[in-house]
């Protein structure tokens, strides 16, 4: 599909990132919410999942 087609469209945009990392995340959307994943490092799902699910999950119920 063409990026005509797809910048009609509506998205869901989550970025969850480590506290340790300070960078932004570079995402061309207008509403993008941001999680912050305490005690992890880059690999956020391994080294602390309880956390990202619930993160995610309160993300998702909004």
């Amino acid at each position: 599909m063409s990026a005509r087609f797809w910048a009609r469209r509506p998205i869901c945009a989550i970025a969850l990132r480590a506290r340790s990392n300070r960078l932004r995340p570079s995402v061309k959307a207008d509403n993008v919410t941001e999680g912050i994943v305490p005690d992890s490092g880059h690999w956020i799902m391994e080294e602390n999942p309880g956390a990202t699910i619930q993160l995610l999950r309160e993300i998702l119920s909004r």
